[in-house]
């Protein structure tokens, strides 16, 4: 082998090894996610009577009357809710709507810490004088997990005072996605390696 083909097999050979080592870099700089809330729950509570949901306003939702209902705990909650445990929920501007920080908690029965929930956007789903159906998404924080994003359902009726809301993990990409990618990437970069050897 000539020391010119010796050169570039080196400089390919660097070439490629510093762009997956460079991929290797990046992959690992990512945050991990591991530690994010997985899972939902729902909740149901009263309403101060006499709202009529027709147009702009504030859903007046009695704070302390929220409680888990059973059959309804999923994931990472399964670990820290009980049914019939009170939690709390906070007035819900519909039209205009203002974010909400700590729209709803629950502090956990079997295992101790605060699930917090708060509210950065809103859709109105279905609108009427006695009927008023909310989604929403925003970030759930408990000391036990990474702040995670959250998705909020509710419904709420006048005639009968009654407040509901389900509350559940978005879809999120992950981690194990990024890091087949990057194996993949070395084993190209093998791959491509031998065959330059192979060809000289």
């Amino acid at each position: 082998m000539c020391l010119r083909q010796v050169a570039l097999n080196t400089e390919r050979f660097g070439f490629w090894t510093r762009r997956y080592l460079a991929a290797l870099v990046a992959l690992f700089a990512m945050p991990v996610g591991a530690a994010t809330i997985t899972g939902g729950f729902s909740m149901a509570g009263s309403l101060v009577p006499g709202q009529d949901f027709s147009g702009p306003g504030t859903v007046d939702v009695s704070p302390q009357s929220m409680v888990v209902l059973a059959g309804t705990i999923a994931g990472d909650f399964s670990a820290y809710l009980s049914p019939f445990q009170v939690g709390t929920h906070k007035d819900v501007p519909y039209a205009p709507f203002t974010p909400v920080t700590d729209l709803w908690t629950v502090t956990g029965s079997l295992q101790p810490g605060l699930f917090t929930f708060s509210l950065d956007s809103l859709n109105i789903d279905f609108q009427s004088a006695t009927q008023l159906s909310l989604s929403g998404t925003g970030v759930l924080t408990h000391p036990d997990f990474d702040d995670t994003p959250f998705d909020w359902v509710s419904n709420f009726q006048s005639l009968s005072q009654t407040a509901s809301f389900s509350a559940s993990t978005q879809v999120v990409p992950e981690p194990s996605t990024a890091l087949m990618l990057a194996l993949g990437l070395v084993g190209a970069g093998i791959v491509q390696r031998r065959g330059s050897a192979s060809r000289s």
